[in-house]
């Protein structure tokens, strides 16, 4: 793997041990630990297949981002929720229009959520299916 790609998978790995180093730093906000990981080079490049490939079967993982989706206690943005009956939710508070995205794949609902909560700390808008590569599922 040439310099480039192992520093973007470091990112990635960076990226999705977020919500352990939120737990640890205490009072700092999400955006700027995302901004200390060296998010903002691989902007636009990083999105939900990378999110995906770099959890791997680490169920630890999608139980970390559960568990900070649940800490958040917020009535607005993104939330990550289950299992429940077998599936996994991923959906935004704030959005009259979008419907919760429904997984089976516990790894898939992860991904997709922490590439819809990263898009809303740099202030993405949320789209309906199909408006960019990190496609909502059906």
């Amino acid at each position: 793997m040439n310099g480039t790609g192992s520093h973007q998978a470091e990112v990635v790995e960076r990226v999705l041990c977020l919500p352990v180093m939120l737990r640890l730093r205490g009072q700092v906000s999400l955006g700027r630990l995302l901004d200390e990981t060296g998010y903002r080079e691989f902007e636009g490049v990083l999105g939900r297949p990378q999110w995906r490939e770099g959890i791997g079967g680490r169920m630890g993982l999608v139980e970390t981002w559960l568990a900070y989706s649940t800490d958040k206690q917020e009535n607005w943005g993104w939330y990550f929720e289950g299992p429940h009956k077998g599936q996994y939710l991923v959906g935004c508070r704030t959005s009259f229009t979008l419907a919760p995205g429904q997984f089976t794949d516990p790894f898939e609902a992860c991904a997709y959520f922490i590439d819809e909560e990263i898009g809303a700390i740099r202030g993405r808008e949320a789209g309906p299916p199909g408006s960019r590569s990190a496609e909502r599922p059906g």
